[in-house]
């Protein structure tokens, strides 16, 4: 979200050199380009870079959007990768600055049974410099405090079922064992 929201700064300073209005940049996206205007529509870092939102399927509300527990989810993937020690938040750090991106990336994620991507953005804390979001975009928007600007929401119809292939695999385990 960082990248994009650093693409906005360069919009902005640059979209006049292109015969566009800084004052008139609207944004658009689908499935977790839905979401991530979406994102931006609530983050302080992006205020003023656009002045219209056209999220299509998918919101800043989605299970996907942002990571509710990412330590935990870091600790959860490291296991996979066989790394076990998770519990020193120090090493962990290391295993991930280490670790090959293929190696971290080589699990395709989708057929996870809740809706939850590994590299999905996540709350920071305000540290004063570079935040995206300090708050869950449900605080964000119960609290009213984001920027109101049109917005245009659309959704793709059917667009979940990439993941129809694992029903039928879910379904079993479901009903091999249902406490897991």
């Amino acid at each position: 979200m960082k990248d994009q929201v650093a693409l906005l700064r360069w919009v902005q300073k640059n979209i006049a050199s292109f015969g566009g209005n800084p004052d008139d940049v609207t944004l658009a996206g689908g499935s977790a380009g839905s979401a991530a205007v979406d994102l931006l529509l609530l983050s302080k870092s992006a205020e003023g870079l656009f002045h219209r939102v056209i999220p299509e399927s998918g919101g800043n509300l989605a299970a996907f959007s942002v990571q509710r527990d990412p330590v935990e989810i870091a600790k959860t993937h490291a296991r996979k990768l066989n790394f076990t020690n998770v519990d020193d938040i120090y090493a962990l750090e290391q295993f991930y600055k280490m670790a090959p991106i293929e190696l971290l990336t080589a699990d395709a994620f989708i057929d996870r049974t809740d809706s939850i991507f590994m590299f999905s953005p996540s709350v920071e804390r305000d540290t004063g410099h570079e935040v995206f979001l300090t708050e869950s975009p449900l605080r964000i928007l119960k609290s009213g405090k984001y920027r109101k600007l049109p917005v245009l929401y659309g959704f793709s119809e059917m667009e979940g079922l990439f993941r129809i292939d694992f029903f039928e695999f879910w379904k079993h385990r479901m009903n091999e064992k249902f406490s897991d």
